[in-house]
């Protein structure tokens, strides 16, 4: 095992809309992952695809950033249309994880979890604390939990409704670019060091962690690459279901989806297999 290697690689699965962005890169001081998941029409991701990445990362408060520079652009008028945002920074003894909505962010110390970020949604009581003052309302919607490579659970979990003027949005994620800045921004910043540990930095749109089971999981996301891991997440998206009730059920129903959403990968490693 080769523990001086550092090595950047990502997939995409474009299975539904198509609005997954993932980038990855190094500069002098430090490898980088980006990770973009839009929702709503096209408008905001490809805003977000037309970047100049390799200078937004080099800035201090890159979301505070992009978040001036959409105001350039006609994301400054469409309500409709916005983005996640998660960034990796692996410097040499500290990895700095940047997260705006439900994507996550994991970071894999000697084969055990050693982070994973918690989405801005209502089920984060910080954040639901943030956000009510900006909310029209709250209604309810669906989360899909796995329970184990076989069995999953639809959840029912409480959505933030915004609004402008008379239109109203919709959304799972509490916090987001785009949306005429409606969310307000308020991104997770956390620094994790690190000295000779072996480590993977994974970044991931809620396409993956829909269908991630981090207990069944964790050997696959120690060990496999980014196409790997992104092969075996679209095919549990295609793959038949138990459906249980809650996580105590057996469940006998089965089922497939009709729709599928879009999956991104990022990873970052030190050591090879």
């Amino acid at each position: 095992m080769n523990l001086t290697s550092k090595m950047l690689s990502s997939s995409i699965r474009q299975l539904g809309k198509g609005q997954d962005f993932v980038t990855t890169g190094t500069t002098p001081n430090f490898d980088y992952i980006i990770a973009c998941d839009g929702h709503g029409d096209d408008s905001c991701i490809n805003e977000l695809r037309d970047v100049e990445w390799a200078t937004i990362i080099l800035e201090e408060d890159p979301v505070a950033k992009l978040r001036e520079w959409l105001q350039t652009t006609r994301m400054a008028y469409v309500f409709m249309s916005g983005s996640t945002l998660a960034i990796a920074r692996i410097y040499k003894d500290y990895i700095e994880l940047i997260n705006v909505g439900d994507s996550q962010l994991m970071v894999i110390m000697d084969n055990a979890v050693a982070y994973i970020s918690e989405p801005h949604d209502l089920s984060n009581a910080e954040e639901k604390e943030r956000v009510t003052p900006l909310l029209q309302r709250t209604t309810m919607g669906i989360k899909l939990v796995v329970l184990s490579p076989t069995q999953i659970m639809a959840k029912r979990v409480p959505l933030a409704v915004f609004s402008q003027y008379t239109t109203q949005l919709t959304l799972a994620s509490t916090q987001s670019l785009g949306h005429c800045n409606v969310t307000g921004l308020c991104p997770s910043i956390v620094k994790i060091p690190y000295d000779t540990q072996k480590i993977r930095v994974i970044v991931m749109s809620d396409g993956i962690t829909d269908m991630l089971n981090v207990e069944h999981d964790l050997s696959d996301l120690c060990t496999l690459t980014a196409e790997e891991l992104a092969d075996k997440y679209e095919r549990r998206w295609m793959q038949e279901w138990i459906v249980c009730e809650d996580k105590t059920a057996t469940g006998e129903a089965k089922s497939t989806f009709g729709d599928y959403d879009d999956l991104l990968i990022g990873i970052w490693t030190n050591y090879i297999i």
